[in-house]
């Protein structure tokens, strides 16, 4: 074989080891993917899905401290540094096509907390994995074929599908799909607001990282940082004086 020849054979030999590293990579990372998200964790995964990082932070500092079945005053140990919220990168693409549950839209906007979950891509939620997803965040439905947390009664929150009935009647039907959900706070009716309200978040990035979601305030903008912290500085405000813890009081004043 002369030097040409083995320099073409040397080449070809280069490229397809280059090749091959890189497909090998593509299957390490797809089955990764896989793996994470057959076990409902996005540990591996290398970008999340709420827009605002910040928030995203203040999510996962609520999960590890309601894991650990932190108490009422342990909520406000909870840090929501207004210094650095973000700004929403976008605005929501089919704003006025979406139509909240009549459930929601019948609350004065006062009296409800409301955030809508839509897939990151537009694309149909399908029966299958919302019914895992609600599985596996301890949802259960309800009479009104709305999903509830089974094992705690105190979170007085439910979730509707993003539809006029707000119904998951035929969510046991394969064909079932739905473009997206609505996570609601009845204030009139719910007794431990602000808890309520941190279960609500704990279980809207369960949610998020399972179904791969955008989260959206009830007036349909982005959820940032400053929403969140509006929401609690309200809820702060409506509790009486009696259930405030001391630091809650001197954060009124």
């Amino acid at each position: 074989m002369d030097a040409t020849a083995l320099r073409w054979v040397l080449g070809v030999i280069g490229v397809l080891c280059i090749v091959g590293i890189y497909l090998y990579s593509l299957y390490q990372s797809k089955q990764r993917r896989q793996a994470s998200t057959k076990t409902f964790t996005h540990e591996e995964i290398e970008s999340g899905f709420i827009e605002d990082e910040t928030l995203r932070q203040e999510l996962s500092n609520i999960n590890a401290m309601l894991d650990d079945d932190i108490n009422e005053s342990e909520i406000n140990d909870i840090k929501i540094n207004p210094g650095l919220e973000t700004e929403p990168k976008a605005e929501f693409s089919d704003k006025a096509e979406i139509e909240l549950p009549r459930l929601v839209c019948d609350l004065l906007p006062d009296h409800r907390i409301a955030h809508v979950l839509k897939p990151v891509d537009d694309r149909l939620l399908t029966a299958q994995e919302l019914r895992n997803a609600f599985t596996h965040a301890g949802f259960e439905m309800n009479a009104e074929n709305r999903f509830k947390l089974e094992d705690n009664p105190d979170a007085q929150f439910q979730i509707l599908n993003l539809t006029s009935s707000g119904s998951f009647q035929q969510i046991n039907e394969d064909q079932f799909s739905s473009q997206g959900l609505v996570c609601c706070i009845n204030l009139t009716e719910c007794a431990q607001p602000l808890g309520c309200y941190e279960t609500m978040l704990k279980k809207v990035d369960e949610l998020v990282r399972i179904l791969e979601l955008k989260v959206y305030s009830q007036e349909l903008d982005l959820l940032t940082l400053q929403h969140v912290t509006d929401i609690r500085n309200k809820l702060l405000g409506e509790l009486p004086a009696s259930q405030k813890t001391e630091g809650e009081l001197k954060s009124g004043e």
